[in-house]
């Protein structure tokens, strides 16, 4: 069954909070940590908590308050026992809603980010975790300080609806229910425009920074960087619509801050490429229109994997975790978890 338009082209405060029962079963009860910060998750670490981990005999230094008695009654010697780290999982997660993400075969790439982001949440936040959010649209930055619990996953979904909400009525690649094509309309590529270039950042009192930078991915990238360490894990959901040459040094200063994963929104037809057909594009100054044969297919289909395996090798060259949208959303939380990411 095919999505509504409606839900192809918006994102509603009701389809964020629905992402609350796509989590699977017991997906709200404390799993082992891996944050960085004291709290109830069992960590890798060794450490001062009440998670019991193993026994091993007594060396000077260590706490005499954890000598175990009766096995060094039974043993002649003295053993301590050892305790897991107890670990906080707090995760910042932080959205692009530029122009670029605005556009879309079946779905915006916005609507697919926001969701994802939404059931991320709701997966921290009830596994007694701390969420933030940034998101990041063509004009401003607003961000979101972690917390926990039902108040912290609703206030992620309400600022998303929010932000999602203002950057569709800034963006002029964002499509109008009319515009959203189905596999047997002739499609619309829309290419983005670019945002005037200015010179200053200006914050205002809502926690938002009005930007006036040429790339607004720099500025989430340089934002994420300085937020502090109280923002714990990073993950980013974006297309990464930008010159990796802009964004190469603000990503390496990123990894250093905090540990970072990208989640590459991606449309299917980045991965397929253009089938057969007749299609109308635009520009900043004209409209027009192209068709496609086989050969043509085939040849943009090469063009976007080397474009795509290009993207990868710069960004794997940073040592950035990347992983694909289009992937199923259970073994995406799996592999994050086994990086650290997730609990």
């Amino acid at each position: 069954m095919r999505p509504s338009v409606d839900d192809r082209t918006t994102l509603s405060l009701d389809t964020l909070l629905r992402a609350r029962l796509s989590e699977p079963p017991g997906s709200n009860q404390p799993k082992a940590g891996l944050g960085e910060w004291m709290g109830p998750f069992r960590g890798r670490k060794r450490g001062q908590g009440l998670d019991f981990d193993d026994l091993r005999l007594y060396s000077p230094g260590d706490d005499t308050r954890h000598i175990d008695w009766k096995v060094s009654a039974r043993q002649n010697q003295l053993h301590t026992r050892l305790y897991r780290e107890e670990k906080e999982q707090i995760v910042t997660l932080a959205v692009d809603f530029t122009s670029p993400m605005f556009t879309g075969s079946d779905r915006l790439l916005a609507v697919s980010a926001g969701k994802l982001c939404a059931s991320l949440a709701w997966y921290v936040c009830e596994s007694g975790g701390r969420c933030g959010l940034v998101v990041q649209t063509d004009t401003h930055t607003a961000s979101l300080k972690p917390s926990g619990g039902e108040k912290g996953a609703l206030a992620v979904c309400a600022m998303l609806h929010k932000q999602f909400k203002a950057a569709k009525a800034l963006s002029p690649e964002a499509p109008s229910e009319a515009q959203t094509t189905t596999p047997n309309d002739t499609h619309t590529a829309e290419y983005k425009l670019k945002s005037e270039k200015k010179s200053d950042n200006h914050a205002n009192t809502n926690g938002d920074t009005t930007l006036t930078l040429s790339d607004p991915l720099v500025s989430l990238i340089d934002h994420l960087t300085n937020i502090g360490r109280h923002a714990g894990c990073v993950i980013l959901l974006s297309g990464m619509d930008a010159p990796m040459e802009t964004l190469q040094q603000p990503l390496a200063k990123l990894l250093i801050a905090h540990k970072t994963a990208l989640i590459l929104q991606q449309d299917k037809l980045e991965i397929d490429g253009l089938p057969d057909g007749h299609y109308h594009f635009k520009t900043k100054n004209t409209t027009a229109s192209v068709v496609l044969g086989k050969r043509t297919s085939a040849a943009l289909k090469e063009a976007l994997q080397d474009q795509h395996e290009a993207l990868l090798a710069k960004l794997q060259s940073l040592q950035l975790p990347v992983f694909s949208s289009q992937i199923n959303h259970d073994k995406l939380r799996l592999d994050l978890a086994r990086l650290g990411l997730l609990a």
